[in-house]
């Protein structure tokens, strides 16, 4: 994924921050200095109130960007923002639940939060609940609705869900075998950066060839 780098954070630009946690960059891939951190939570308190504004508060708070951490105010903006139907919020704290950070690990409760997301189309969670299903993990095993949702969030480009999308071609998980289908897939995950994806591509060329 592209890294973006921000010269100089201001009230009028520092909701472009949410426009590409939206589409799935989260902070990991948005570099970022101390003072820049500290600048964008600055100016995001300035500015009314709204979803994204208590979603970017919150995360910023769990993971200590730009001011110490506050788990307790963190999980407080996080579910306001999650009460307004910001799916980033109910995305971050199925994860919490499931990594068990802040919460004891609940992996079912962690697929309820993943599902509300993943309802509303967010990538991250239609991965993250195939995932769920692939493995059994806070609910019931199940490959065909694990593959639905793979391929839902690999057509959104999610590198992860495309490799996976290859792997359920390859051994026929939720869906029949076809090794072409599979290619294509790793092919494209690969492409985006998965390097299991590149992996899984040279052990299929060699099996189908």
């Amino acid at each position: 994924m592209t890294c973006y780098h921000y010269q100089k954070i201001t009230v009028n630009n520092c909701l472009e921050f949410y426009q590409k946690i939206e589409e799935g960059y989260l902070f990991d891939h948005i570099q970022l200095n101390e003072e820049e951190k500290k600048q964008l939570y600055f100016c995001i308190e300035q500015l009314p109130d709204s979803a994204a504004k208590f979603f970017i508060l919150g995360y910023c708070l769990l993971h200590g960007i730009g001011i110490e951490k506050n788990i307790e105010q963190a999980i407080f903006f996080l579910e306001k923002a999650m009460q307004l139907k910001e799916m980033n919020a109910c995305y971050v704290l199925g994860k919490c639940h499931y990594q068990g950070i802040v919460f004891p690990k609940n992996e079912s409760k962690a697929v309820s939060f993943f599902k509300q997301a993943a309802m509303d189309g967010f990538a991250l969670a239609q991965f993250d609940l195939g995932v769920c299903y692939f493995y059994g993990r806070g609910i019931r095993l199940d490959y065909n609705k694990a593959f639905y949702w793979f391929l839902k969030a690999a057509k959104k480009g999610v590198p992860e869900a495309q490799c996976n999308v290859g792997i359920c071609f390859t051994h026929s998980k939720g869906i029949y075998q076809d090794y072409k289908q599979a290619v294509y897939w790793f092919e494209q995950a690969e492409k985006n950066g998965s390097s299991v994806a590149k992996k899984h591509l040279e052990i299929l060329k060699k099996y189908i060839n």
